[in-house]
């Protein structure tokens, strides 16, 4: 989970801990990047706008080495730039978002994955 608004963070975190998952989170895409160079995940939630890493950024950094690993994007931009091919997300959220409707796309993803 990547997101720079701490409240975000620790909500969607929280969330997530009680549907079971195991969350890790940054503050940052740097960050994020950071994580994963350290950590085996079997999916990314990242926010786009952010400082240091914007989510696209990211998710493309992810994406050239690992290519099948899914990554939602948590925006409130009407046009993210993650379109392809191949597209750099496999779900946009874009927010504000219900909690239910978020977690059905985390669980759905990790099922496909």
């Amino acid at each position: 989970m990547v997101d720079d608004d701490p409240t975000v963070l620790d909500t969607l975190q929280a969330i997530l801990l009680n549907e079971g998952y195991e969350v890790l989170t940054a503050a940052d895409g740097q960050e994020g990047w950071a994580v994963l160079s350290e950590q085996t995940v079997d999916l990314v939630v990242t926010d786009e706008k952010m400082p240091r890493m914007k989510g696209h950024e990211l998710a493309k950094r992810i994406k050239a080495v690992l290519p099948t690993l899914p990554i939602v994007m948590l925006t409130g931009v009407a046009d993210p730039p993650v379109t392809g091919p191949p597209p750099l997300v496999e779900r946009v959220v874009s927010k504000p978002f219900d909690f239910a409707d978020f977690v059905a796309v985390i669980r759905k993803l990790l099922a496909q994955h």
